[in-house]
């Protein structure tokens, strides 16, 4: 059943659908997290519901969103969101698999948060589109650096939300890569547990000059937001 919402921290709306997918606190964190300059070109991989391009293009006054989705049903809902706060001129929503694009213009940034999980580990929904924005089963870790290695402008950023488990592989495919892993901030849920999530910053050819931020907790206690994440709903 779908549903119009509103995107927190912002007026844009933007139509979900609970029983095939609909965007979680970790878009929102990662939205909140990136640190893109006004006017800038953004590619946005794995789009969803299109909940990274909407809410960047709202708080970064982008320039121009592409946002890719591999799964033409839920494409063709954040292309609905896009008409649906008239930003057709600055969000393009396009159906397609990235590691089908052999060109693109240069980009200056791109964010994703891509599958957290590898395939063949733990239960895997049998939900075909939960499964494909769970797993990697069409999108892998590596393809979003092969993606980046080709189409960011040099010195151009990329930010991505991963589970922390991930994230020793996930530098080193960057580094394979040519792109520097220079900012982290983990994800707690209360401040007493571990991080399950972390937030990346990468720059493409950037020095290595790497800054741990402060963990990031989401709960005061269960049911009740912190005050800086109540600031990104606000």
């Amino acid at each position: 059943m779908e549903r119009i919402d509103y995107i927190p921290g912002t007026d844009y709306k933007i139509i979900q659908n609970k029983t095939k997918f609909s965007f979680g606190i970790d878009s929102i964190l990662l939205s909140s997290f990136a640190n893109i300059r006004e006017d800038l070109v953004v590619v946005d991989i794995g789009t969803g519901v299109g909940i990274l391009a909407l809410r960047c293009h709202k708080l970064y006054k982008t320039k121009k969103v592409y946002a890719y989705e591999i799964q033409r049903e839920i494409a063709d809902m954040a292309k609905r969101s896009v008409a649906l706060n008239r930003l057709e001129n600055e969000i393009e929503v396009i159906n397609v698999d990235i590691n089908n694009i052999d060109r693109h213009e240069k980009v200056d940034c791109i964010i994703t948060n891509p599958p957290y999980m590898e395939s063949g580990r733990g239960i895997e929904n049998q939900d075909k589109s939960k499964l494909i924005s769970l797993y990697e089963k069409k999108l892998k870790l590596e393809d979003i650096f092969v993606f980046s290695d080709k189409f960011l402008k040099n010195r151009g950023k990329l930010f991505m939300v991963i589970r922390s488990n991930r994230l020793i592989d996930m530098v080193e495919m960057a580094r394979k890569y040519g792109i520097e892993p220079v900012r982290m901030r983990s994800v707690h849920s209360f401040s007493n547990t571990k991080s399950k999530l972390v937030l990346m910053e990468f720059v493409k050819s950037g020095g290595k000059n790497f800054v741990l931020e402060s963990p990031l907790v989401i709960y005061e206690k269960p049911g009740l937001y912190t005050e800086e994440v109540k600031g990104f709903y606000e």
